[in-house]
């Protein structure tokens, strides 16, 4: 590691220590010896935005405190000279930029810190009386604290370029400026702005909660982690850095904004998600065969043998059943416990939704507790909600159950006279028939992938028989 590369913290929250005695060794020179620690080091610059969505950048000239790597436009402040006026003029030397403190939102700012192990400047050790014997040339440790302010000047100005701090300025597309930096801390200072700027997430960088946990903070608090009766090699200060600071009127609106984009980035779906790849023929054919003979076998039953009673053994949610058992056998969700257990709570729960809430139909003797009163259109939600739930609780979630319980709550009085009866036929009867029917055609066919069932006991009845015994 290079003696002007700053060590970087690795934790990613706003809390840095800084250590007010340490010992160190030179790597250099393989000479163990005690770091003079100095007072902590406060810059100020900006993060230069224009309206083609450009940022100012700059390379400064490498020397014994800068690498000569892309950065934003910083310096320290003059005596007595305000945090916003020394960003601003240290940005217009830096850079040639025009940026006058109005441009500046002094409520939109990012500050980060490192600790910084470098040679004393060559300058100030001219003075020191280990001069020049550069065995002995101090070591120094400091925290490096920067804030940037946002900016948003009017127009690129097409006069900036090198000067005697850099060697290069430039306009940089947003896209490319993480590519140009190399210090981390950099970057979320990059991908912080953009985010305020443009109203969008704020990236890992930020976390939402943190960034309203933290409104109306004293930014930069410093308090001691131990008592004045520790020694002093022992002693820490931890520097506090907010990630955030502003006025109170900023959160709700950039809040809002990046929460909008967010939910509205989701229509758009997953971002070079992998497509299913296209299905053979043989499991089409299988698939057809199958759900042919399903539900052919009840539609035989249904027209051929109880047409002339009051009960049916064929619904619409058996054609979802059939969808599940013989084109996707291999999916949780088309188990034999799922498919039965399901269907048969789904039932249940939906004859009983309409008995409490739905109308009655006097004329077909189809009665219910609260009679001509009762509200279908709160019977239908409610029995299909309630399914759901109590398939989770059972762990026998099935999609075709929705619908059993549905058709309880809105079907014709041919359905609704059967009471509970439907929870037995067509609701378990059904279901046995398309399960059967689904170990006998599936496993006909050599595809590992129709293999059927693959488990028979649900998911909670491992643990369950563990707390019995």
């Amino acid at each position: 590691m290079d003696e002007d590369d700053p060590i970087e913290f690795s934790s990613s929250t706003t809390e840095c220590k800084l250590t007010t005695q340490a010992t160190a060794t030179d790597l250099q020179h393989g000479v163990e010896k005690e770091l003079d620690v100095v007072d902590p080091h406060s810059f100020f610059g900006c993060f230069v935005v224009s309206p083609h969505n450009t940022v100012v950048m700059i390379r400064p000239i490498p020397s014994e405190t800068t690498s000569g790597h892309w950065t934003f436009p910083k310096g320290p402040p003059d005596e007595g000279e305000d945090p916003v006026a020394a960003a601003s003029r240290e940005s217009m030397e830096a850079t040639g930029v025009l940026v006058e403190p109005g441009t500046i939102h002094s409520e939109v700012c990012r500050t980060v810190g490192c600790s910084v192990v470098e040679k004393m400047h060559h300058d100030t050790w001219k003075k020191h009386p280990t001069y020049p014997n550069e065995l002995q040339r101090p070591t120094l440790c400091y925290h490096k604290q920067v804030t940037y302010y946002l900016a948003e000047v009017d127009e690129e100005s097409p006069d900036v370029g090198p000067n005697n701090e850099t060697i290069e300025v430039e306009w940089v597309p947003m896209k490319q400026v993480l590519k140009r930096l190399q210090h981390d801390k950099e970057k979320e200072v990059a991908i912080f702005f953009h985010g305020v700027q443009t109203g969008r997430t704020l990236s890992n960088a930020l976390n939402r909660a943190s960034l309203l946990h933290n409104v109306g903070r004293k930014k930069g608090s410093v308090h001691s982690t131990l008592s004045s009766d520790d020694p002093p090699a022992a002693k820490e200060e931890v520097v506090t850095v907010q990630p955030l600071s502003f006025d109170a009127t900023f959160v709700p609106t950039t809040f809002t904004a990046t929460y909008c984009s967010q939910y509205l980035s989701k229509y758009l779906g997953v971002v070079n998600n992998p497509r299913a790849p296209a299905t053979p023929r043989h499991r089409i054919l299988w698939s057809f065969v199958g759900s042919f003979l399903g539900i052919f076998v009840l539609a035989m039953l249904n027209f051929l043998v109880v047409h002339d009673v009051d009960y049916v053994t064929i619904v619409g949610s058996f054609g979802a059943h059939a969808v599940l058992v013989f084109a996707a056998p291999h999916s949780p969700l088309a188990q034999p416990w799922n498919a039965i257990v399901g269907n048969v709570v789904s039932a249940f729960v939906g004859v009983t939704c309409f008995k409490l809430v739905g109308e009655s139909i006097p004329s077909e003797n189809v009665e219910t507790l609260l009679g001509t009163h009762g509200m279908n259109w709160i019977a239908a939600p409610l029995a299909v909600s309630l399914a759901i739930t109590f398939q989770f609780v059972t762990s026998s979630l099935h999609p075709p159950g929705g619908a059993m319980a549905l058709i309880a709550t809105i079907a014709g009085p041919s359905v609704k006279r059967t009471g509970y009866w439907y929870v037995l036929v067509p609701g378990l009867l059904g279901s046995l028939v398309q399960v059967g029917l689904g170990i006998v055609v599936n496993n006909v066919s050599r595809d590992e992938q129709r293999r059927y069932p693959r488990q028979w006991k649900p998911a909670f009845f491992p643990n369950l028989m563990k707390k019995m015994k």
